[in-house]
């Protein structure tokens, strides 16, 4: 079976889940015209895709970004640089990129991708229009994958998908992924293709939503005693720790957020 993220990898802005304030700036008529079917099948060559990760020094920066950009593209109206993990490069690689980018030939852009913008100069950044990616909700992280579970024709109870969802926190290509791992226990060969509860327990990382409210509850109560018996319980039960604690950051935050406004029930519903 395929990767489920690469596999329903979206094509179109339509097919984009959430981040409907960048779509508002970018979204227009995609995937019709030759140029952007060669960019899709990946066999334009004035696309350019660098992995700044493996490739951090300078010494990159100048043979693969500024050599290339010197030269004018071949098919497309412009030639496309798209770094990959851009916050990797080196001080004097972002210095020989900062550079090019402060004059670009008319027919040169740049596309920079990072999760971690504070590591970026703002130097370069100050050079770029920017569009920050924001998490997706659990509401719509669990619609994506109800559709690809029916696509692939595999019944998966809701409550494992909100689960998958929830892991997620939401990203949603770290939920697909956890969602192809818990497809890969399906036995091709059954005549039905569902995954219970009980068998996807094995591949997400446990974790249970009452628990964080019951060490919530010991904590406002000051019941130091029962707060470590649980926690002790947990580690015993092999709970994902690290996650539990996201949860319970999680569950006080929306406490506050209804605590300040009870008119946000419904839009918190899902989550909490």
């Amino acid at each position: 079976m395929a990767t489920l993220y690469r596999k329903y990898r979206p094509q179109n802005f339509e097919e984009v889940v959430g981040q409907n304030h960048i779509k508002l700036t970018l979204e227009h008529e995609l995937n019709t015209c030759p140029a952007c079917q060669d960019i899709t099948a990946g066999k334009a060559l004035d696309v350019i895709e660098i992995d700044a990760a493996s490739h951090t020094g300078v010494d990159n920066v100048r043979d693969n970004i500024i050599a290339g950009a010197r030269v004018s593209p071949v098919n497309l109206r412009y030639k496309i640089f798209v770094i990959d993990e851009v916050h990797m490069l080196s001080g004097a690689a972002f210095n020989a990129l900062l550079k090019i980018m402060e004059e670009p030939p008319e027919f040169v852009l740049f596309i920079l991708c990072t999760t971690e913008v504070h590591k970026i100069p703002t130097t370069i950044i100050s050079r770029c229009q920017r569009f920050d990616f924001k998490k997706i909700s659990l509401t719509d992280v669990v619609k994506k994958l109800e559709y690809i579970v029916k696509a692939e024709k595999i019944k998966v109870d809701r409550q494992i998908l909100e689960s998958i969802g929830r892991q997620a926190g939401g990203h949603m290509r770290d939920a697909e992924s956890l969602l192809g791992q818990v497809v890969s226990l399906v036995d091709p060969k059954s005549k039905e293709l569902e995954i219970t509860v009980d068998e996807a327990a094995l591949v997400i990382p446990r974790n249970d939503l009452n628990e964080v409210i019951n060490l919530i509850d010991y904590l406002a109560k000051k019941d130091t005693a029962g707060a470590i018996r649980l926690i002790n319980k947990l580690v015993t039960d092999g709970f994902d720790l690290r996650l539990f604690n996201s949860n319970i950051i999680e569950i006080l935050r929306q406490m506050i957020l209804l605590q300040i406004n009870p008119d946000l029930i419904a839009s918190l519903g899902l989550e909490l």
